[in-house]
């Protein structure tokens, strides 16, 4: 009898302590990298969590919601170095996260809902496995930098900004963004596609002026 008390007891302890470990260990694949910059203020609801105030050095997970405040912006630095700089009024969802920097490889998914979002890829762009999708098409991703946002005058506005490939789907078909300084912008996702053009130089200094901090902001 004493014997099987002290298998039960064994047993448990042991189920208590699997238990406490698991948590963690999700916890852990999940971390998709980290809070660069923050001004002045921008939120991160993790799946099943409420919404947290973010701070410099704040991990993200994968599944997290970011949003910016009304004049707020983010920086966050992925674990394969790709980058996510949000404007203010920004949210976006990082749908899926995966990365292995002992064989480098990886992928990325994310969804715009609003605002201004300026892309610089990482190493799964280089691999060609990121993409962000918005209500209006889904953006493919290799070796870019990019910016994706609203853009009052014709919808969602997608502009290449380095050397590299840009993809641009949706219900209607497709097309491809293959020099920097080259836009595209897509008025809903029943709509046609337009061919890239060359874009005005104040859309691309105004993609880097919303998602860079302004003068007496900090981190």
């Amino acid at each position: 009898m004493a014997m099987g008390r002290s298998l039960q007891f064994g047993t448990s302890v042991f189920a208590l302590l699997i238990g406490a470990v698991a948590p963690l260990s999700r916890a852990m694949a999940q971390n998709a990298g980290s809070v660069g910059a923050v001004n002045p203020s921008a939120t991160g609801t993790p799946p099943g969590g409420g919404a947290r105030s973010l701070a410099l050095g704040n991990a993200v997970v994968r599944g997290e919601r970011l949003q910016t405040s009304a004049t707020g912006t983010l920086h966050v630095t992925f674990n394969d170095r790709t980058t996510l700089n949000l404007g203010p009024s920004t949210s976006m969802t990082i749908d899926r996260y995966v990365y292995d920097p002992a064989s480098g490889e990886g992928s990325m998914q994310a969804s715009l809902r609003s605002g201004l979002m300026r892309y610089v890829g990482g190493q799964t762009s280089h691999d060609g496995k990121a993409s962000v999708k918005t209500p209006v098409a889904t953006i493919g991703i290799r070796g870019n930098m990019v910016a994706v946002g609203q853009d009052p005058s014709c919808g969602w506005r997608i502009t290449s900004l380095a050397p590299g490939s840009v993809t641009v789907a949706n219900g209607t078909g497709g097309t491809s963004i293959e020099r920097p300084g080259f836009t595209t912008c897509v008025s809903s996702f029943d709509a046609p596609i337009p061919e890239p053009v060359r874009v005005d130089p104040a859309t691309g200094e105004r993609a880097f002026a919303v998602t860079t901090s302004r003068a007496g902001q900090s981190g």
